[in-house]
């Protein structure tokens, strides 16, 4: 029975042990002093290296007050990240005068009212068309004010490509008519579009470092951009630096790395597609996608039977997060803590008056990072490494609850 009572302490003493091993592997706590703290409101832009390791929906920030009494509570916050946005006011346009002169066609277009535009947005019923386009305004049909000047719109249909660029861009106008012309050997069919009045405002960005290599397959004809950032960052945005000056009309797929395990053979990496698009020569080479946390980018290149695209670099971007805060006891030490990946997202009332916050709350700094608990930066293995390891305390906490059961129930039978 004593020795049973021995067995039974021992069990509960490991148990308690590997348990507390297991939240000290996946319970770090990262925290930073926060300094400048003056009026009610501030920001505090989150840099690179917090991104690499608050939880991806960052519901694990918090911003603590701490009194004399070190009595702590958190400071209300709002997360913010500025992306570009674009206000579109748009509506169909007629022509009112067609005509030609031998392969020279002309279409006009009236305004019923001054309306300021800057983008006109072309349908032609043609399949397939390749045009160089000169756009004219006028107030009078008399004298006429060149816009755009060899301007190429572009529609490719067939069995590999599904592709348009019809959309005149040009800087704001507020022309009674527009004359759109070009040479065209065969006639164009109907025609139809918008006019639209574009506002954009640009997002607050950061620029990512990335090492850049390609990869020509030369069996499947494809071109495969590597980009390996040196931490999971979260990224929106691709730009493309293509060298070459003849026309290249290419579909473009962009894939992030979702995990990674380590075999025999190396590294084996787990993609999701985030973006699809096409390369061309008609448009700037930068392409938005869905946001996502990631430390690799593969981007494949179809090239048909063309010859590879000489591509030199690229850039990544993503979207500039930042805390709005308000400090109700400025007088307070305050720190900003992180880490804690079973932290559910706060519940704050600023969320509901948003339209209390000042326009431009000065931001703060926030100095030397503090870790407590167990900490590794995270490189090669973003996600299967530290499954490894909690499976492998796991098979632990079963293989001893076995061993001393067994124990137990072998002393038993022996009494």
């Amino acid at each position: 029975m004593l020795l049973q009572k021995k067995q039974n302490r021992r069990l509960s003493a490991l148990v308690l042990f590997i348990a507390f091993s297991i939240i000290a592997f996946g319970q770090a706590r990262y925290y930073h002093p926060i300094s400048g703290v003056e009026d009610k409101w501030h920001t505090i832009d989150l840099d690179g290296d917090i991104m690499n390791r608050v939880k991806t929906n960052l519901s694990d920030i918090r911003i603590l007050s701490v009194n004399e009494q070190q009595d702590t509570v958190e400071v209300p916050y709002l997360i913010e990240r500025v992306a570009d946005s674009r206000k579109i006011s748009s509506k169909a346009f007629g022509i009112i005068n067609k005509s030609n002169k031998g392969n020279r066609h002309f279409f006009t277009i009236r305004l019923d009212e001054k309306t300021t535009i800057n983008e006109i947005d072309l349908q032609f019923s043609n399949r397939n068309y390749n045009w160089k386009v000169k756009l004219e305004g006028s107030h009078n049909q008399k004298e006429w004010f060149t816009l755009l000047d060899d301007y190429r719109i572009l529609s490719i249909k067939n069995q590999q490509t599904n592709y348009k660029f019809t959309t005149l861009a040009f800087p704001t106008a507020n022309y009674t008519y527009y004359q759109i012309s070009f040479d065209a050997a065969e006639e164009p069919a109907s025609i139809s579009g918008t006019i639209r009045t574009v506002e954009e405002t640009l997002g607050r960005y950061v620029n990512y470092p990335a090492t850049f290599s390609v990869e020509e397959n030369k069996k499947k004809k494809e071109s495969v951009i590597h980009l390996v950032l040196n931490k999971r960052l979260p990224i929106s945005d691709v730009e493309l630096v293509v060298d070459n000056t003849f026309n290249y009309q290419r579909p473009l797929q962009i894939e992030a790395l979702v995990d990674s395990v380590k075999t025999a053979k190396g590294w084996r990496y787990n993609y999701r597609t985030i973006g699809h698009s096409y390369l061309s020569s008609l448009s700037k080479p930068t392409f938005k996608t869905k946001e996502v946390f990631t430390n690799r980018l593969k981007l494949t290149i179809r090239n048909f039977d063309n010859a590879p695209l000489t591509i030199s670099s690229a850039k990544i971007r993503g979207l500039q997060y930042r805390l709005v805060a308000r400090f109700d006891a400025i007088e307070n030490e305050h720190l900003l803590r992180y880490g804690n990946k079973k932290s559910r997202k706060p519940n704050y009332d600023i969320v509901n008056f948003k339209n209390t916050i000042p326009a431009n709350p000065k931001p703060l700094q926030i100095g030397k990072v503090t870790v407590i608990g167990h900490h590794k930066e995270e490189t090669e293995s973003p996600l299967f490494e530290s499954k490894l390891w909690l499976w492998g305390i796991m098979l632990l906490i079963i293989a001893v609850l076995g061993y001393f059961t067994f124990a137990m129930i072998k002393s038993k039978a022996q009494e």
